[in-house]
């Protein structure tokens, strides 16, 4: 009977509530509110409830009112469209990303800022709001450090200005990084100076070791300088004279010392950025071709002759006696004249072949000459016949084939040595003669 009465009071409460004010813990609400609690000792206590739970209310109505318990703990309401936190919709400030910062647009604030916070590195994370981005500005670690994602950084002042780093603008002589917009970088040079080179130091450049292997790049073995080229990596420290002096150097070992290629290129020297010399992996020397195929080839030039300049080979003074060689001639030549070829002028004998194993022409040392003999034992020797021709000289003891008869120059004229014609006396008789 007793609760009866209290649910019938609490009723004709609530029914006298549509027409004032209801106060509970005081005697006298306040006349701006429907209803107005008040304790010291108590509080009061709305739904409580998991995010899932919340989700799960069914319409819910703009205003309603929970306490979440899970995820982000706190008092949630309605919006009518979404679940906000009273305490953001209090201080005036929307929902971001965990982390983010928010931002004031001169109106309101509102998270779309690219600052990070999340208690340990402060960080800009571009356009992907969900992950680290690629400015570290700041870190408990004590590492400020750009490039800490996976994307390209690009530092930039504006399209035709420089980009000029310094920690003391006023002083000139401070170490500075200048990046002009002719992409030439400065470094310990003045803010106010250009770079005149793709990289000029205002000091010297400290260099470590390294193992890769680009052409051009230089290294500091801890004991010697070093530049990697075609063929590996070469020496550039003249105190240990593996550089070549272009006015001569000493010292010279002549066991280790070289000019040339440790791999099996081609050495190749050159005039007026043309090749004019070559030394193949082989040791075959080419001047003029730059594919020698013997010990020396020598590959241009013209017909051997009296005129300066011609040939391919010379040896010996132009102004003297000299030799000039071409592709298939040997000339003596004299201060431009014509000249004797000598061959084995100091003795010894001279045998020219036609092939390795056919006939040939020797010239003894004695004078003798064979024709298709070995060692000759006349002044000529031939191993076969000898075939005449006509001539008109007259010189004593000349042979000559007129076309019919052999005959030989001697005291008083030709004379017939040819026995088919009686034109001569024998001394035991002649027979068949006839007086005219």
């Amino acid at each position: 009977m007793k609760k009866i009465i209290y649910i019938y009071c609490f009723t004709f409460l609530f029914k006298f509530d549509i027409f004032a004010q209801v106060g509970i813990g005081t005697n006298i609400p306040d006349s701006s509110s429907v209803l107005e609690l008040k304790s010291t000792t108590k509080g009061m206590l709305v739904p409580r409830m998991t995010a899932v739970q919340k989700n799960n209310i069914n319409k819910p109505q703009n205003g309603l009112l929970i306490y979440q318990t899970d995820s982000i703990i706190g008092f949630k309401y309605y919006t009518g469209t979404k679940w906000t936190d009273i305490q953001d919709a209090v201080n005036g400030l929307p929902t971001g990303k965990q982390g983010q910062t928010l931002r004031y647009n001169g109106s309101n604030w509102v998270a779309d800022s690219l600052v990070f916070n999340d208690g340990t590195d402060i960080y800009l994370s571009g356009y992907n709001y969900d992950a680290k981005g690629q400015v570290i500005i700041n870190s408990k670690s004590g590492q400020s450090y750009i490039g800490s994602g996976s994307g390209d950084v690009f530092l930039s002042y504006g399209k035709s200005s420089n980009f000029k780093l310094g920690y003391n603008t006023n002083v000139l002589n401070q170490p500075k990084l200048n990046l002009d917009s002719n992409g030439n970088m400065g470094l310990g040079i003045s803010l106010y100076t250009n770079p005149l080179e793709k990289l000029e130091v205002g000091g010297g450049i400290k260099l470590g070791t390294t193992s890769n292997s680009n052409l051009g790049t230089l290294r500091w073995t801890g004991t010697n300088l070093q530049v990697y080229s075609y063929g590996g990596w070469k020496y550039l420290d003249s105190t240990i004279n593996l550089s070549w002096n272009k006015l001569g150097n000493s010292g010279i070992n002549s066991y280790n010392d070289y000019i040339g290629t440790s791999d099996s290129r081609s050495l190749v020297f050159r005039t007026n950025n043309i090749e004019r010399v070559r030394f193949d992996s082989l040791g075959k020397v080419g001047i003029g071709t730059n594919n020698p195929n013997t010990s020396l080839h020598i590959g241009t030039g013209s017909d051997a002759s009296l005129s300066s300049g011609s040939g391919y080979l010379m040896t010996g003074s132009i102004s003297a006696s000299n030799i000039i060689i071409d592709d298939n001639e040997i000339m003596a030549r004299s201060n431009g004249v014509k000249s004797i070829l000598h061959l084995q002028a100091d003795g010894g004998d001279l045998i020219m072949h036609n092939n390795t194993t056919g006939n040939k022409f020797v010239f003894t040392d004695a004078g003798d000459m064979g024709v298709g003999q070995t060692t000759p034992v006349e002044k000529l020797d031939v191993a076969g016949g000898i075939r005449l021709g006509n001539t008109g000289n007259s010189n004593l003891g000349t042979l000559r084939w007129t076309g019919t008869n052999l005959q030989v120059y001697s005291y008083g004229g030709w004379k017939y040595i040819d026995s088919t014609t009686n034109n001569s006396w024998n001394k035991t008789g002649n027979s068949s003669t006839s007086i005219t």
